[in-house]
């Protein structure tokens, strides 16, 4: 009776050292560092063992800052999530989710609040903090990562969150997204990328412009270079609106062509796009000279635009153009006439 007494009590005590060093263990597992004095390691670890939507602000932001800190230096999150479950890969996938829209929200407040000579290089550390995120994606195993579309769907997301977004906050994204686009088209050449990709670059730059034809103009802290690049991606951006337009004026009833040759000629006139084919980062004469200049350079544009287009689109686009001469044409005479 005693020897079995002793083993219940040394099988008791057994089990309340399991428990305790199962709690101990748990407790320090489950303690984390402030993100902001985190490594590697342990911020994982707020990935994996933290809802992040749930922690006060100042942890959301500084979990932000040391994710792209260490997304700066190359993290892979595919090495950490290998032995993860289900469960916890979701989890995971779910926080940086959530932080990218805290990411983004924080930097357009910051970009707001600096002054304007500092914007340009904030700009440039947050498109490519843009190329960082994107490259975090988690996927089952087996399963192939979605390469460039990942980076097409922070985008998209971007997207969702100004629409989501009202007053102040929604006009400072706007803002900013805007500001960032023209940045991204003075460092980065659009030579490579489809019709279809610059159209869809095209459409809202074209919305921008319309809303605030300064937007490209106001752009002073560009370098000659990136002044250069701007103007030939422009110059890529207008062929593909153009070769839009052309499709829309095909549907347009004979009778309104010259209404919707005019407005779309008013429209590039107060958009500056012109005086920018000529001065390509160089300064060029008056603004009138400028926009004769302009035409004239558009003139060989269309020429060479037409040539590589699609047969279907040759034709209309030659038919838009030739309608957009007749109606500069006549604009010119009647500015001779007296008033």
């Amino acid at each position: 009776m005693e020897k079995n007494r002793g083993l219940i009590l040394l099988s008791a005590i057994i089990a309340l050292v399991a428990v305790i060093a199962f709690v101990i263990w748990y407790f320090m597992a489950m303690q984390l560092p402030h993100p902001s004095e985190a490594n590697r390691e342990q911020l994982f670890r707020w990935l994996v063992l933290r809802d992040v939507s749930r922690q006060p602000k100042d942890v959301q932001v500084a979990l932000v800052d040391r994710l792209e800190e260490e997304l700066s230096k190359g993290i892979n999150a595919a090495d950490g999530v290998r032995s993860l479950t289900d469960a916890q890969r979701q989890l995971v996938q779910m926080n940086i989710d959530f932080l990218k829209h805290v990411w983004f929200k924080t930097r357009v407040a910051q970009y707001h609040k600096l002054a304007p000579a500092g914007r340009l290089g904030f700009l440039k550390e947050q498109l490519q903090t843009i190329a960082n995120w994107s490259t975090v994606e988690i996927t089952a195993p087996g399963s192939e990562s979605g390469g460039n579309n990942t980076t097409q769907g922070f985008f998209n997301e971007i997207e969702a969150w100004i629409v989501e977004a009202e007053g102040q906050e929604k006009q400072q994204m706007n803002d900013a997204v805007r500001d960032g686009l023209i940045c991204w088209l003075a460092t980065q050449s659009l030579e490579e990328q489809t019709m279809e990709v610059r159209l869809d670059l095209a459409l809202p730059i074209t919305e921008y412009l319309d809303a605030d034809s300064d937007v490209i103009s106001s752009q002073t802290s560009l370098s000659t270079n990136e002044q250069k690049m701007l103007a030939a991606n422009a110059e890529l951006l207008l062929e593909a609106w153009l070769l839009h337009q052309a499709d829309l004026y095909y549907e347009v009833d004979e009778s309104k062509r010259d209404e919707f040759v005019n407005r779309q000629i008013e429209r590039v006139t107060n958009w500056g796009v012109l005086e920018m084919l000529v001065q390509n980062g160089e300064q060029a004469g008056t603004s009138e000279l400028s926009l004769q200049a302009g035409m004239l350079q558009l003139v060989s544009l269309v020429a060479k635009w037409i040539d590589r287009a699609q047969p279907q689109q040759q034709e209309r686009l030659r038919k838009l153009f030739s309608r957009v001469q007749q109606q500069m044409l006549l604009r010119q005479f009647e500015s001779l006439l007296p008033k």
